[in-house]
């Protein structure tokens, strides 16, 4: 049988390697056969499909129904279409749906999480997830599948209930100015319907049969396949179920064009396009500009041949090489927030979306057009070159071909755009990058580089004065930026050092004294100025080899957080780490210490972090970096470099980002905790822009020190695969000589009683603009102790995620009377105020947010009065069995004994309690944590307030 086996494998590898150098050999423009280990097929109904097998048994069993119909084949009066098409999949089918079906496919041992679906530009994507020993799951997925092709139900009705749904996902149309720019993208490119003046207008009056005539022009066999991946053992039988299931054929007209229409678009008069976001923006404190500039290149067609993957690499190295160049123009404080490039797909442009600090001037345009025009006349560096091929072959070389997201991105490219997919490509795009010299590189790059744009968008708030140039100003700025001479580029000659090697040689090993400890398979150590040290490596006996690449996570942590310290530093202290972060540390800036890392090709983080009851430096990094890390760790205990020009540019980047997030969520959120308070919350919304006013950057120091300034009052834990005795040395040179410094708590460490008595519902008013109502149902249960054991915290979290799928089936797919996108069940738990919380939170229009609180509640009580049921436990408890131990959760399981003195849980006692849990416990655990009648907090628009 082995020498069956050697036999095997040297004819696959001999196989293997006559493949590649007759692909090294083969010439550029011939079109690559497809990858021969994809079963590959079209049928007479025009349905394509791809079946690929992976040796990889965790991957499961995924199967995928992909349309070449995304947002850029709406046209005008149909945006939103494709979407709600996509959602009608799944609620309108007249044999699997998961408004009428849900107990079958709870049998097929299918959650709501393993069918679902997105649409995205250019294509629709509906998936199941399965595997091989669920015979029935394959059945549910194809007539899924067939249901899809050919039998939904167009009714009134069922168009009616999606469209709140669509509404909600998309937020009512309320649109950042990140979204208003794609729409515009798509008013330059001509590829996608220009959006409506009223979005939540249009998404509730559209007449049905537009959107039954989208379904009939876009979703036939010839537009459409069936892409399956993982682990299977009977490839021949699945290939005979699809065309036994999927060859009958559907009345069709001629194909509409699938492809976007570059040519049109290449043809264009040169664009402008301004935009003023709607409503009133005055809450925030800061408004930024979006600022997006196209260069237009030539029509591109995906050749499947070497000399389209050679394009395809090319352009990704430019890409990745550019964004560095701008990357050093960002090197300044108070300066840019973000210079982007990147290339449309299909890359008819190359994009630079620009986000200034300040309105636009005519410096935004010398920053954005100096390193184009260095790169057009002198090429990038060999070093970058050199850098950007190191940095890309690495992710070839990383790239684990045995998942399925990796197939199904690669299937998706040959099928969407007829990207090329070769036997093992990534064996082959190694070759062509390997033969790439620097000279080709720049020659081929230059063609990209124009020196004006074709077309540009300016988004903005109200009142912005960016909104008041004209096109003729901004282009004569870029005139003359363009005539500015050009600098040879100049190489930085300053060498980085982290900690000066005199400083290293400096530090000594002192003796260690061996502790006892509580966790298993651990090793404890102080340092002779206190620290202590708990080291849990993850080797297996005999079989583990160690490698640089293998990951280690650590947390350092000080019983000293925001409880030892005054009401009034409270800002201060939370926001202290991130400001350091922003500063640098040693002799370095942020900049120069981010240069630092990538010389290093540092790979991980280390940062520090607050909390209420702790504080410290928390990261993970590869064994190669385990002594950077450490000279990290020393130097932000011993050498932060608070300074306030970085304090300013920092407290600028906060407000900016608040135009960016949900600021009502936000706000709501924040409302919600100054009732239910948490410990571990930091205000959001008004309240941190309000707190970002009550910060000075010498109390900041004065408290950071303060925290760090006593090495003997931290533990340090360590777990990942790595040699003991390695990292105790390091730890002994770098940890152990850190200063020690001892100085008295006043730390808060008393629970409080609990609040939960006095506690009423409360309905909140926006201040920010706001069309869909938030609503939160908080089932909280006081607790006398505040503490919940190990095997209480599994329950609540199943429970948690089963209540979570009834909730989605009942308000969003059988919902009489239109539903919400999304619900969330949330668990909720502090110790220090003595409380357990599960909150159900959904948004909704305010009209419907009574009757779907009623719809939720209803959930909750057919769970408490009923055992769950038996399939969709399994479900539920099969993905907590599936939970991977990763050194970030072995870290959390020892915070967990060393700072909250819990018991060590065994993964094995963790999975045998699992699998012991039946519908009766479920039901019981509900009965007991949701008993009380809930409250109802609720966020509304203003014009809702009486």
């Amino acid at each position: 049988m082995k020498t069956r086996l050697k036999i095997r494998f040297l004819l696959s590898f001999i196989a293997a390697s006559v493949i590649n150098v007759s692909m090294a050999n083969q010439p550029l423009n011939d079109s690559i056969p497809l990858d021969s280990s994809i079963r590959y097929g079209k049928l007479t109904s025009g349905l394509t499909y791809y079946i690929k097998p992976i040796d990889n048994p965790a991957a499961g069993l995924n199967l995928r129904l992909v349309v070449k119909a995304g947002y850029f084949h709406e046209r005008s009066g149909e945006t939103g279409f494709a979407h709600i098409v996509e959602h009608l999949g799944f609620t309108a089918g007249r044999n699997i749906s998961t408004n009428d079906t849900p107990n079958l496919i709870d049998k097929a041992g299918i959650g709501l999480a393993d069918i679902n679906g997105l649409t995205s530009n250019d294509y629709t994507d509906y998936f199941v997830q399965t595997s091989k020993e669920n015979p029935l799951g394959l059945e549910v997925a194809f007539n899924f599948f067939q249901n899809i092709l050919w039998n939904l139900d167009f009714t009134d009705e069922n168009i009616d209930l999606e469209r709140s749904t669509v509404l909600g996902e998309a937020n009512g149309g309320n649109f950042r100015p990140d979204i208003y720019s794609y729409f515009i993208e798509k008013q330059i490119t001509g590829w996608g319907a220009a959006p409506p003046d009223d979005y939540a207008y249009h998404i509730l009056n559209f007449k049905p049969k537009k959107i039954i005539n989208f379904y009939k022009k876009w979703y036939r066999p010839d537009l459409m396949a069936i892409v399956i991946t993982g682990d299977m053992d009977d490839v021949d039988s699945i290939e005979k179920m699809i065309k036994e299931k999927f060859s009958k054929r559907k009345r069709m007209d001629h194909p509409p064009r699938t492809t976007v229409d570059q040519a049109s678009y290449l043809k264009k008069d040169p664009q402008f396009y301004k935009k003023e976001l709607k409503g009133d923006n005055d809450h925030l404190p800061y408004r930024p500009i979006q600022l997006r500039l196209y260069f237009r290149q030539s029509e591109h067609n995906a050749p499947k041949s070497r000399q389209g993957l050679k394009d395809y690499l090319v352009r990704e190295l430019f890409i990745e090489s550019l964004n560095k160049r701008y990357l050093e123009v960002l090197q300044e404080y108070n300066t840019f927030l973000s210079i982007r490039s990147k290339f449309l797909k299909p890359p008819s442009a190359l994009k630079i979306e620009v986000i200034p600090e300040k309105s636009l001037e005519e410096n935004v345009f010398v920053n954005v057009f100096k390193p184009l025009k260095k790169i057009k006349k002198y090429g990038f560096s060999d070093k970058e070159f050199t850098t950007a091929k190191i940095n890309y072959l690495k992710s070839l070389r990383e790239t684990d071909t045995s998942k399925v997201r990796y197939w199904k991105n690669q299937i998706y490219e040959h099928f969407i755009t007829g990207e090329a997919l070769p036997h093992r490509k990534s064996e082959i795009l190694n070759k062509i990058l390997e033969g790439l010299s620097i000279d080709e590189f720049n020659s081929q790059i230059k063609k990209y580089i124009k020196e004006e744009p074709e077309d540009i968008s300016i988004v903005g708030y109200k009142d912005d004065q960016s909104l008041d140039i004209s096109e003729k100003k901004l282009r004569n700025w870029i005139t003359e930026v363009n005539r500015l001479p050009v600098e040879s580029p100049v190489t930085p000659n300053k060498n980085l050092v982290l900690i000066d090697t005199s400083k290293i040689s400096a530090l000594n090993k002192d003796s260690l004294e061996k502790l006892e400890t509580k966790i298993p398979g651990g090793k404890s150590y102080r340092m002779k100025n206190g620290l202590r040290v708990i080291l849990k490596p993850t080797l297996k006996k005999n079989s583990d080899k160690v490698s640089d690449q293998h990951q280690i996570s650590f947390r350092g942590f000080s019983p000293r957080g925001v409880n030892c310290f005054s009401e009034e530093d409270y800002y201060a202290v939370i926001h202290a780490p991130s400001i350091l972060k922003n500063s640098g540390i040693g002799d370095f800036d942020k900049f120069e210490l981010k240069r630092y890392l990538n010389q290093k090709e540092f790979d991980g983080y280390v940062s520090p972090y607050v909390e209420s009851d702790a504080s410290g430096l928390k990261g993970k990094f590869t064994l190669k970096d385990l002594e950077t890390a450490l000279q990290l760790i020393y130097l932000y205990f011993t050498s932060p470099n608070f300074n306030i020009t970085a304090f300013e540019d920092w407290r600028i980047q906060q407000k900016i980002n608040i135009a960016y997030k949900n600021y009502p969520a936000e706000n709501f959120e924040t409302a919600f905790r100054e009732i239910i308070p948490h410990k571990d919350f930091t205000p959001k919304g008004k309240k941190f822009i309000e707190g970002l006013e009550q910060i000075n950057l010498n109390r900041i120091q004065e408290i950071y020190n303060r925290i760090f300034n006593d090495a003997g009052s931290f533990t340090f834990l360590f777990s990942g695969k790595f040699n003991e005795e390695k990292v105790l040395k390091l730890c002994q040179k770098y940890l152990g000589n850190l200063p020690e410094k001892f100085t008295p708590s006043n730390c808060i460490n008393t629970n409080v009683d609990s609040l939960m008595d006095s506690v009423k519902s409360k309905t909140f008013y926006s201040q920010a603009p706001l069309e869909l109502a938030m609503v939160r149902v908080a089932y909280i249960k006081k607790t006398s102790t505040g503490i919940l054991n190990w095997k209480e915290e599994i329950k609540l979290n199943i429970l948690r995620r089963i209540l979570a799928e009834l909730l989605i089936r009942r308000m969003r797919f059988e919902s009489s009377e239109g539903g919400t996108y999304q619900i969330l069940a949330i668990r909720d738990h502090s110790s220090f105020y003595k409380y357990n919380g599960m909150y159900l939170d959904f948004n909704a229009s305010p009209e419907n947010t009574d009757r779907l609180i009623k719809e939720s509640k209803g959930v909750v009580e057919i769970l408490k009065k009923n055992p769950v049921e038996f399939s969709l436990l399994e479900n539920v408890k099969k993905m907590q069995l599936n939970r991977r131990l990763t050194p970030g959760k072995i870290i959390q399981e020892m915070y967990g004994v060393i700072q909250d003195d819990n018991n060590w849980v065994s993964e094995e006692e963790k999975k045998t309690f699992i699998q012991s849990i039946d519908p009766i416990d479920i039901q019981a655990t509900a009965a007991k944590h949701l008993k009380n009648s809930p409250l109802i907090f609720k966020m509304l628009p203003q014009e809702f307030k009486k």
